[in-house]
Parts: C-alpha cells; sequence; structure tokens
C-alpha cells in the first residue's frame, strides 16, 4: 500500500493516471448517446462554418459570401479545421450547407466527437490541478475531479455541435493560472501571462468571458495589493503584462470586425438577442417574481408551484410555448429601441432589473443534478473551516470567476443552466473538502495533509 501510494507522489505517474481516468470518462460520455440529427443551435454553427471552409469568409448563416459576426469565431474555426484534415468532416459541412440537411451522413461526426471527448479529457485534468493547487490535497483534487465526472456536467455537450466543450476548456485552463496566479508570488508574472492569453481565447468562444478577464484584473489588483500587502509597482507591472496578452488575443478579430462591420466587439448583435430573453422578465407582475423562487428550484419547482399556486402566477415563467417570458423577445426589442439601447433601458428599470437578477441567477446554479446541491450545502461549512485556517480570502477568490459568471448571466441573458457549468468545480470542492475533512478528523490527521 505504501508502495502504491509513493508511486502516486510521483508527478509523472499521477498525471498519466489522471490523465487516462480523464481520456476513458470523457470518450465514454462523448460517445455514450450517438449520432442524432444536429438540433438548431448545432445546425446554425455547422452551416457558418460550411460557408467559411467554402469561402473563406466568417459570414453570419447562409451560402452568400458576406462577412458577418453574429456569433464568435474561435469555436467556428475549429470546425473548420477539422474538415481541413478530414474529408468525411468537410462532406458533412457542405451536406449540412445544401439543400437536404436531413440526410446528411452524420457518421462524420464522430471525428468532432473525438476531438471534443479529447478537449473534455482536458477539462477533467485541469480541473484536478486546478483543485491540487488550491487545496494543496491530491486525494481531494482526485475526488473532486471524478463529482465533476459523475455529474455529467461537461458530458453532456461533448457529442453537440456547440461552444460550450471549447470554451469550458479553455476557461479550465484560464482558472488554472488564474488560481496559480494569487498563490504565487506576485513577481512571477507567467501564470498571469497565461490567464490573460486564455481568457482571451475563451471570449473568442463565449463572448461574456470578456468581462470576467475585466473583472479578474480588478479583483486580482485587489487581493495582491489590500490583502498581500504586495508592492504597488509589482502588481501594476503583473496586470499590465497579462492585460496585454489578453488584448492580443482579441484585438485582431474585434478590429476586424469594426473595418469590415463598423462595430468594435467581438460580435454584432448577438447582444441583443441575449439581453432581449432577459429583458423580457422585467415585464413579470411581483407575484410572479416571488412564485419563480419556487418555481425554478431544481426538479421539484414545477410540481411544488402548482400545488401552491395559481396556475396564472407561473405560466409565464417556463420556455416553452409562445406566452413564456423567455420567448418575449420582439416586444422586448421594440422596447430597447424606444429606450435608445440597452444602457438606457436597463437605467429606466434599474431597480425591476436587479431584483430579478436574484431569482434568475439562482435558477441557473443548479449544475450537474445532486453534486450542485451537495456543494452548495457545503459551501458555508467549508468556509467556516477556510476562515478559522487563515484561507477564507484564497477560497473567495478561487470561487470567484464562477460566481461573477453566474450573476453577469443573469443580470445580461436569460441565465440558462449550462452557461454556468463551471461553477460544478466549486460544488465539487465543497463536497471532496468535507469528505476528506471528515476522514482525516476521523484518523486525527491534518485536512491538509496528504
Amino acid at each position: 500500500m505504501r508502495h502504491v501510494a509513493g508511486l502516486w507522489d510521483n508527478w509523472k505517474v499521477q498525471f498519466l493516471g489522471i490523465t487516462v481516468v480523464s481520456l476513458i470518462s470523457s470518450f465514454i460520455q462523448a460517445f455514450s448517446v450517438g449520432l442524432a440529427i444536429p438540433l438548431v443551435d448545432d445546425f446554425t454553427y455547422l452551416r457558418i462554418a460550411d460557408t467559411l471552409f467554402k469561402t473563406g469568409v466568417f459570414t453570419n448563416l447562409g451560402l452568400e459570401a458576406t462577412p458577418g459576426a453574429w456569433l464568435a469565431p474561435l469555436y467556428i474555426g475549429l470546425l473548420d479545421l477539422i474538415a481541413f484534415f478530414n474529408g468525411d468532416f468537410a462532406a458533412l459541412l457542405d451536406c449540412m450547407g445544401g439543400s437536404d440537411p436531413g440526410n446528411c451522413a452524420l457518421n462524420a461526426m464522430e471525428v468532432l466527437f473525438v476531438v471534443q471527448a479529447v478537449l473534455g479529457g482536458g477539462i477533467y485534468i485541469l480541473t484536478f490541478y486546478t483543485i491540487k493547487t488550491i487545496s494543496d490535497n491530491k486525494a481531494l483534487a482526485f475526488i473532486a475531479m471524478l463529482l465533476v465526472v459523475a455529474s455529467n456536467a461537461y458530458g453532456v455537450f461533448f457529442y453537440r455541435a456547440l461552444t460550450e466543450t471549447l470554451a469550458f476548456f479553455l476557461l479550465s485552463a484560464a482558472m488554472l493560472f488564474w488560481v496559480r496566479a494569487f498563490s504565487s508570488n506576485a513577481k512571477n508574472v507567467r501564470n498571469i501571462l497565461l490567464l490573460g492569453a486564455f481568457i482571451g481565447m475563451a471570449s473568442l468562444t463565449r463572448p461574456s468571458y470578456l468581462y470576467l478577464g475585466i473583472a479578474l484584473y480588478a479583483v486580482y489588483a485587489y487581493y495582491r495589493k489590500a490583502i498581500e500587502k504586495d508592492e504597488l509597482a509589482h502588481v501594476a507591472y503583473a496586470v499590465a503584462m497579462s492585460a496585454l496578452t489578453f488584448s492580443l488575443t482579441v484585438l485582431p478579430w474585434m478590429v476586424r470586425n469594426l473595418v469590415q462591420l463598423d462595430t468594435f466587439a467581438i460580435t454584432e448583435n448577438y447582444d441583443l438577442t441575449v439581453f432581449g430573453k432577459r429583458a423580457s422578465y422585467n415585464s413579470m407582475s411581483w407575484p410572479e417574481y416571488w412564485v419563480s423562487y419556487v418555481y425554478w428550484l431544481p426538479v421539484i419547482g414545477e410540481k411544488l408551484a402548482s400545488l401552491l399556486f395559481d396556475e396564472a402566477l407561473y405560466s409565464r415563467l417556463g420556455f416553452i410555448g409562445s406566452n413564456v417570458y423567455f420567448n418575449d423577445v420582439a416586444l422586448v426589442h421594440d422596447a430597447i429601441h424606444d429606450a435608445g439601447g440597452i444602457g438606457p433601458y436597463i437605467f429606466d428599470n434599474l431597480f425591476k432589473h436587479l431584483m430579478l437578477t436574484i431569482p434568475i441567477a439562482v435558477r441557473g446554479m443548479w449544475v450537474g443534478g445532486f453534486v450542485s446541491v451537495v456543494g452548495l450545502l457545503c459551501f458555508i461549512p467549508v468556509a467556516l473551516m477556510e476562515a478559522r485556517n487563515g484561507s477564507l480570502s484564497k477560497l473567495l477568490m478561487f470561487v470567484f470567476p464562477s460566481v461573477f459568471m453566474v450573476g453577469f448571466h443573469a443580470f445580461a441573458s436569460a441565465n440558462m443552466v449550462r452557461y454556468n457549468t463551471p461553477l460544478i468545480i466549486v460544488y465539487a470542492y465543497c463536497a471532496a473538502y468535507i469528505a476528506v475533512t471528515f476522514h482525516q478528523k476521523w484518523l486525527h490527521r491534518s485536512p491538509k495533509s496528504g
């Protein structure tokens, strides 16, 4: 047994073991469902990738070679890269761009599943090393990684043509360097430099991460100066250098859009579509507002609301049907236009918009089924124990990116649960922390050993 434990301490053996477990898990998840005709969102990415592959022009949707930027570029670029090296996948894109996409040879999708399974394995590996860095406990990190795998929170995207797998891989890498950046000396800028690069690439996959990057720099600077008492010059240099790598990653695409589309942004008008689904909830009545806290509970919410309240108070809170707030986008677009843009629209309704952000944030927090419930229950005791150990500030730095994105998504979008999938690492960490602490207390050992 001691010999096995000794092998586990060897970083090469540890990396090999984590890699094998991660890739086996991700490949099982990627191929667990089988082939199916791509859904609407998947189809959109495949069609745009087909146009780019044929014409070399990044468009919105359709075969015309007209520049566009309704979607972010990086995932569509990945699809084209696969098509460049795999003729069957290129033929699939061509079929998807044709007049009869329902009769395409879907077997070619398997090469995409393989690529995404590898990226998914990377997510699990990065999860292990991120939690190992923050906890300094290999057993805790391994248990947390297994909880993430078991939740299947990431796995449901490995067999879809959606941005999530690539975006979450890049974000997972960014989070590893985020944890290493605030855990190391401020003079060591390598980790925060890499943070900037990966957050930039993640932003080119899901533009909401652009705002996360800005928030991380502000929080990092405050933590280093106010909590760690580092010299201002060292902090300013680290943030400036990282912001430079971040900017160099996103600016070429934004400049392209400025030149070709007259918009200095990652996407063109997509923010209006996303915000429209969020802003429609501002029309909710206050009775509906209070009922939403019940209706949007995981698993039992809809059933419980039907038992407690009149149907009129929750009938518009779902996602299906022409009468629900989620689909009331056209009217909201008119209201935003009349207000003079998204900014004025928000400030005209600021109090109600902020109030509605709370239940919408809660609705989007239930990532990974039982793991989210257990992890959320464990957070407060974990925070209390970390406060007693003098490590609360590092715990808060660790959870900040995930919590910030929940709040941002709730403020600016309908905050679908899948947007907040990376929150699963926080839940898994808290649950694993309690499990390992309980076990080690029983053995009269320090929870920081191992």
